[in-house]
């Protein structure tokens, strides 16, 4: 089931990523729309000197008692994550990322997990949109439940708890990693989603949070880029600082994060100046994220947090968020405080 990476996509870039990679490819999962089954390759990163639970991976030995086990982080888009001879659209850097932390005193287990490509909007929302359809997430967590996580749990040193869990995504693998943590608490308690796509389904998402309480130390990490929908397209625009279509998507992040104040115990929102709705964003952001989330998947085995550049990274309880909207600022891109930052 679980290959050596390099045994299936053999290349001098992923040779030289820190860590090993190992892949279980073509998972089979259910059809969609009464189509073909979807497969999907799902692959495993694990810090330098981490070993696997060998019976169940080609080519490794038992080499002794059983390995203690590590927080983990599951990534959706997974052929964007580590590799870029996958990516469809540029990658993540996420076994640099990764590796940085466990340089930091914080291993973690990497599990990016494919998308179902031309049915990745269906699978990856949670609701049908009238326009582009949608609606099949559920049943995609459902085979995350019951077939992937199974077969990663069972061949990796991952600690089980949903406690111990970080889900991760982009655009609509970002509105499926906030579905997720709402809907799957037995997953995952934790949750970076990176520019998400909240305003799929008209907003839906932010009313379906309404009176949601998140499980008990649960981290979740937001941000969008000032530029989602483009570079500026006339000096006007420049000088204000936003394009319009970006002005729509961040108002939909910010309405999702007052949904969440006083409902999850640490949460922040980061608004990144330079940010546009591309990998390139996402991989500089990933490593402060990270810093963040893995916070609470870690919990006493969290060393202090710094990040890429020996910052203090702090978490933002609830009571330190305002309590209604108009102690928000009224621009539409917020000034830091209130758990938001801007990068």
């Amino acid at each position: 089931m679980w290959l050596p990476y390099l045994d299936v996509f053999p290349s001098p870039e992923a040779a030289a990523l820190p860590g090993r990679l190992f892949i279980w490819p073509g998972v089979v999962g259910p059809p969609v729309d009464d189509g073909e089954p979807i497969r999907r390759d799902v692959v495993v990163w694990l810090p330098p000197g981490v070993p696997t639970r060998a019976e169940a991976v080609a080519g490794e030995t038992v080499t002794g008692d059983a390995p203690p086990t590590l927080p983990s982080v599951w990534l959706h888009d997974g052929q964007n994550v580590f590799d870029p001879q996958t990516s469809f659209a540029g990658h993540w850097r996420g076994a640099e990322a990764l590796a940085g932390l466990a340089a930091r005193g914080l291993p973690v287990i990497g599990i990016a997990i494919g998308n179902a490509r031309e049915r990745r909007i269906h699978e990856y929302s949670p609701f049908s949109d009238p326009r582009l359809g949608g609606g099949g997430a559920d049943a995609f967590l459902d085979h995350l439940a019951k077939t992937i996580r199974p077969g990663v749990l069972a061949a990796f040193p991952i600690d089980p708890a949903p406690s111990a869990a970080v889900v991760a995504g982009s655009s609509l693998g970002g509105l499926l990693a906030l579905w997720g943590v709402y809907r799957r608490p037995d997953l995952a308690h934790h949750c970076a989603a990176f520019s998400p796509s909240v305003w799929f389904a008209g907003d839906r998402l932010a009313n379906e949070l309404r009176g949601w309480r998140a499980p008990t130390r649960a981290h979740i990490y937001l941000d969008t880029g000032a530029w989602e929908r483009g570079r500026p397209e006339s000096p006007w625009q420049r000088f204000l600082g936003f394009h319009p279509g970006s002005r729509r998507f961040v108002r939909s992040v910010r309405r999702v994060h007052r949904r969440l104040r006083g409902s999850v115990d640490h949460l922040t929102l980061v608004i990144d100046r330079d940010g546009v709705h591309n990998e390139a964003s996402w991989a500089r952001r990933l490593p402060s994220a990270l810093d963040f989330v893995v916070g609470g998947a870690a919990g006493p085995r969290r060393p202090e947090a710094r990040g890429p550049h020996g910052r203090l990274l702090r978490s933002i309880p609830h009571s330190d968020h305002p309590s209604s909207e108009k102690d928000l600022p009224s621009e539409d891109l917020p000034s830091e405080g209130a758990g938001i930052s801007m990068a």
